[in-house]
């Protein structure tokens, strides 16, 4: 048997374009924007300017937003919101993407919207 399936070429996509056509990563703590994010379709990780952007509103469920603290590593994500499980499978998958601190496989932020 023999299946036939379309080809569909990947763009690459320029962070001016990233919002209008793409999921932007912002290189740091695992955080994205645009696209996915925008869109509401998956809204884990993804960082919001505020809780009325386009798709924060998605973040429910297993999901919370929490307010990325003024003391986080990724200085540009400061002051922002982000979209994380409420509880992750793994201590490492916390750490690689919580802005605050991990306690378990939960996420621990001050200030949690």
């Amino acid at each position: 048997m023999v299946t036939i399936e379309t080809y569909q070429e990947h763009k690459v996509v320029e962070d001016d374009d990233a919002d209008a056509i793409g999921t932007k990563s912002l290189g740091c703590g695992n955080g994205f924007s645009g696209g996915r994010c925008a869109d509401g379709s998956d809204t884990s990780d993804c960082v919001y300017e505020s809780m009325s952007q386009q798709g924060a509103g998605k973040c429910v469920g297993v999901m919370h937003m929490v307010k990325i603290p003024d003391s986080y590593e990724c200085k540009d994500q400061r002051g922002n919101y982000k979209c994380l499980l409420n509880q992750f499978d793994s201590v490492d998958q916390c750490k690689k993407t919580c802005p605050g601190k991990c306690i378990g496989f939960t996420c621990q932020v001050a200030n949690t919207e």
